[in-house]
């Protein structure tokens, strides 16, 4: 049988992982069409730069409305066909006009997000 003190920290780490998720899915729809972040980028704004992993499975649990499409690895592959389905999020992606190498890797030297106008903790500067 579990402990109240083990159940408490199931508790607590469920809630730091929720308001985590949050703040991914804040800053994730601020990424601007025809530009991309990396889930380890995203991790980093948010001050939590091992965290890249937590990202993706945030991504996951998403829900329809977020620009998810946007979300890509360090080298500017696409998600697995799964995630979207096959071609879609590079249909996404090319319809925004991001442009993608011969490798079929997206071309982060032009489309990498940088982030401006928001802080390390993920939040906009300046008044909603």
């Amino acid at each position: 049988m579990r402990s109240s003190r083990n159940h408490s920290s199931d508790r607590q780490k469920q809630k730091a992982e929720g308001d985590f998720f949050s703040r991914v899915y804040r800053l994730v729809a601020r990424i601007p069409p025809g530009q991309v972040a990396t889930y380890g980028q995203i991790a980093a704004m948010l001050g939590n730069p091992g965290a890249a992993r937590t990202v993706g499975w945030a991504m996951q649990a998403a829900g329809e409305g977020l620009p998810c499409h946007r979300v890509v690895n360090a080298s500017g592959a696409l998600s697995p066909p799964e995630a979207f389905g096959p071609g879609v999020q590079r249909e996404r992606l090319e319809h925004e006009g991001v442009s993608f190498l011969p490798s079929g890797r997206i071309d982060l030297k032009h489309h990498l997000w940088s982030g401006e106008g928001v802080n390390l903790e993920g939040e906009v500067s300046g008044s909603w």
